[in-house]
């Protein structure tokens, strides 16, 4: 059974000099009253004491002319009594039921009950991240394995599609493949020996030609020498008729260049297998991350599903907290403070306070729904509303006000009135 506030003694706050309120552990305690008369140095107090003076909302908490604000909050298991001077010193000291101190004060309070339960619209503020981490901790949910793989498998499955798109280039820029088949094409290196014996052989009988007719010339010029040029004669015509006619080089060409070419359209045809190659498997894999991205959404889905969530209505979807078909922070101002005061309710686990500083927002439907809240999780809500008279403290035990019900008339500005319905 939660703990639950029973009575807090308020001293020089705010605008208060003194003043009880007789909470008497009821599920809705109403601060009600004009500006002016003291409601939101109430709520102040009780921030101060049970989370400290940075959830104060009054930038000098401590009343003008006092050294110091002292605030006591008594529960069913404990005493809390924060004090707090006028030059920003302050104590804490937590006393259980025999009066006895307890070790640790400022720990001991944090685990009993959770800081948002100063401002359910916090939680509606927080980054949509810390929200969602939040609620899936509240809703004993871990869908971040999850997450992992399945960034894991976007970040693979991003490589393999840039692969992908490198492969479906390399392919497109190949030239078509050729009909004809290259694995019998001639050796080129052999054409090319050939085509240079060729060569070799045209040169040596173009010099025989060049000597030919260097020894014509000779015999013209030089008559004392024409039997022995006509012998030379007689034996290099005979060496040339040997020697035959000059080797036709185009066809040796036209070989080594079908021999290259057979050699490219084969290196073409490897590469544009080895490329498809890869292209089938690249797309198999993408395929397959696929399939584990959508797997990995679909088992955090099935976990978001059947989550206990803090209130019926809430739901992660990624990052976003959802009310419903809508984003949480698109919801108004009177949701964010039910489903504030809910996760407040299921993130502290003894002390289940919820301090409402805007009170007025809520229609009587929506201080029901919100009663009703605090009455699931066994909590207690605490707010300030705007009312015509003086400072007013209502307490409901167990049910809401009646919509148009009578309230008694305060008789001074400092009364304190007790509803028990």
């Amino acid at each position: 059974m939660p703990d639950r506030i029973l009575a807090v003694t308020i001293e020089n706050v705010g605008s208060v000099t003194l003043e009880e309120l007789p909470i008497d552990g009821a599920t809705v305690t109403r601060i009600e009253g004009a500006n002016g008369t003291g409601k939101s140095s109430c709520i102040d107090a009780l921030a101060l004491c049970l989370f400290g003076p940075d959830a104060v909302a009054n930038p000098v908490p401590v009343r003008r002319g006092a050294s110091v604000a002292r605030v006591t909050t008594t529960t069913k298991e404990m005493t809390i009594e924060r004090s707090l001077a006028a030059d920003g010193r302050t104590r804490l000291v937590i006393k259980g039921p025999r009066g006895e101190v307890y070790p640790g004060p400022v720990a001991m309070l944090k685990s009993r009950i959770a800081s948002v339960c100063v401002d359910p619209l916090a939680f509606g503020a927080m980054k949509p991240a810390e929200r969602a981490a939040t609620l899936r901790q509240l809703a004993g949910i871990d869908v971040s394995e999850f997450e992992r793989d399945e960034a894991s498998a976007y970040d693979e499955r991003r490589l393999l599609k840039k692969r992908l798109d490198d492969v479906d280039a390399q392919l497109a820029a190949l030239p078509p493949a050729r009909s004809a088949a290259v694995s019998a094409a001639p050796d080129p290196a052999a054409a090319v020996a050939e085509l240079r014996e060729a060569e070799r052989q045209n040169r040596a009988n173009e010099d025989d030609r060049g000597r030919q007719a260097e020894l014509h010339n000779r015999i013209e010029a030089l008559k004392h020498e024409l039997r022995e040029a006509e012998g030379k004669l007689e034996q290099q015509t005979i060496i040339v008729g040997l020697n035959g006619p000059l080797t036709d080089l185009a066809p040796l060409e036209a070989a080594v260049t079908a021999a290259n070419q057979a050699v490219r359209d084969r290196a073409q045809t490897e590469s544009r297998d080895r490329l498809a190659a890869e292209q089938a498997k690249l797309t198999r894999d993408v395929a397959a991350q696929q399939e584990t991205i959508e797997a990995c959404r679909a088992a955090k889905l099935a976990t978001l599903e059947t989550a206990a969530w803090p209130l019926p209505g809430l739901s992660v979807e990624g990052d976003v907290v959802m009310w419903g078909d809508l984003p949480l922070a698109s919801a108004e101002t009177a949701v964010q403070l039910r489903v504030g005061a809910a996760i407040g309710f299921a993130a502290s686990p003894e002390l289940k306070a919820i301090l409402i500083r805007q009170g007025s927002l809520l229609d009587p439907a929506s201080l029901q729904a919100l009663r009703e809240v605090a009455e699931q999780h066994g909590g207690q809500i605490i707010l300030e509303r705007v009312a015509d008279g003086p400072l007013t403290v209502i307490v409901e035990d167990g049910a809401a006000l009646p919509v148009g019900a009578d309230r008694p008339a305060p008789a001074t500005a400092a009364s304190v009135e007790l509803m028990d319905l």
